[in-house]
């Protein structure tokens, strides 16, 4: 036999040989008995109506659920989450949760409470299986256009758009990534990209105008300077979208027009389902310092924080827009100092309320930027220093208008107190069954 006709036989023996292993190995994955594990809770809504407000609770690492039964439950493509209260069964969601290091640290199982009255008082059991159940008829997924954008869709519908490009042939289209949001029929943008008024201005994003380190002073926020922030990853390991939400974090530096690293940003962003006709996001930010202090006072409010820039046409009609503040607040030249503020522009003939909340948890003093054009945002002073990240969180919400009560402040508060004051939830019993 012929040296070529021997290597021939050989790698069709190790190629059988591969198939008969992956066979059965594929076979006893199968064979692994299912797993269910039940958790009783107990959640009070205290003194806030919920309508459709999502829920999550954590379930630490312990000596009741330990590393190997979470890679259980998540061996293969992962568990599915049935929530039932008395008599009435939704669909959950069920994460791994991750220390700083990346170890598992826990669950976080989420759902959605559609109706609730002050006071009231809820029991569920949710169900983890690991067994084939029937797939949920939609839910959250995204697809990748690597290098370009990343789209999140509910069912077939796409939500948002998370653009990262960077392109230097092309600096002043792809100098920041930001989130594209869609119309309520997955069709159109209400939110605006590169060009047009004010080109910096796009969609969802965060910078600084201001962003001194040393004797130097970059601009993270208009890249007049040409300063970017460029998008390096996606942690793929938080990555998550199922019925209930979908979760995606993203690194992205901060740069020097030298290209030198000033920034590191973490941003998470989390958009749950909702009815048809209302968005609802929350966005976690984390900046840390990548070399000494960074000092990003802001001194001009109107051009720093994070930011929702609607579609260009409105800076074209900007009389028709309409801004709804807290009670008590005064918009004074364009600011307002207030825990949330509402905008309300025409996009493609429809009127929106976009609801931009910021949590109290946030460095402060918070004050509002609005412009009748379409960008408004919450702004706050802020330095970096070496192993002291800053953190802040808001909430997003979008809604149609169709009438004087779709504008009225009540819902709007309403809706700030379902962010700040989220029911109580409380684990009552943990179950794990083979």
């Amino acid at each position: 036999m012929g040296h070529n006709a021997m290597c021939f036989r050989v790698t069709v023996i190790l190629v059988g040989i591969g198939w008969i292993l992956t066979a059965v190995l594929c076979a006893h994955a199968r064979s692994e008995p299912p797993w269910t594990m039940e958790i009783e809770l107990l959640l009070e809504t205290g003194d806030v109506a919920r309508s459709h407000a999502p829920v999550s609770v954590e379930v630490p690492v312990d000596e009741r659920v330990s590393r190997e039964i979470v890679s259980r439950l998540f061996a293969g493509d992962g568990p599915s989450v049935l929530v039932k209260e008395g008599e009435t069964t939704t669909h959950g969601q069920v994460e791994k949760v991750f220390d700083r290091d990346g170890a598992v640290a826990g669950l976080r199982l989420s759902w959605i409470v559609e109706s609730a009255e002050p006071g009231e008082q809820k029991r569920y059991v949710a169900r983890i299986n690991t067994a084939n159940l029937p797939a949920v008829a939609q839910q959250f997924r995204f697809e990748d256009t690597p290098a370009k954008y990343l789209d999140c869709l509910f069912g077939n519908r796409p939500v948002y758009r998370y653009v990262y490009e960077f392109d230097p042939k092309r600096f002043h289209d792809t100098f920041k990534p930001f989130h594209h949001v869609y119309d309520f029929g997955g069709t159109s943008f209400i939110t605006k990209g590169p060009g047009g008024h004010d080109s910096h201005h796009r969609g969802m994003y965060i910078g600084w105008s201001q962003v001194k380190v040393g004797s130097k002073t970059h601009n993270l926020w208009a890249m007049s300077d040409k300063s970017y922030q460029q998008h390096v990853k996606f942690v793929d390991r938080e990555s998550s979208a199922g019925p209930v939400l979908a979760r995606r974090v993203a690194i992205i530096d901060w740069k020097n027009p030298d290209g030198q690293p000033l920034v590191r940003e973490r941003r998470e962003t989390v958009v749950y389902k909702q009815p048809r006709e209302r968005h609802l996001f929350d966005m976690m930010f984390r900046l840390e310092t990548l070399g000494g202090v960074v000092d990003m006072p802001g001194a001009n409010l109107h051009h720093a924080g994070f930011q929702f820039r609607a579609a260009n046409e409105v800076a074209y009609h900007r009389s028709s827009t309409r801004y709804v503040i807290p009670r008590g607040s005064r918009r004074i030249n364009d600011s307002v100092n207030g825990p949330w503020c509402v905008q309300s522009p025409v996009v493609l003939e429809k009127r929106y309320a976009i609801q931009h909340m910021d949590h109290p948890s946030n460095p402060g003093p918070t004050v509002y930027s609005t412009r009748q054009y379409g960008r408004f945002g919450a702004f706050f002073p802020t330095s970096l220093e070496p192993g002291k990240p800053v953190q802040c969180q808001y909430r997003i919400t979008v809604s149609p208008v169709k009438g004087r009560e779709d504008l009225e402040i009540g819902r709007f508060e309403k809706t700030y107190a379902n962010y700040i004051e989220p029911p109580a939830t409380q684990i009552v019993g943990i179950r794990v069954h083979e």
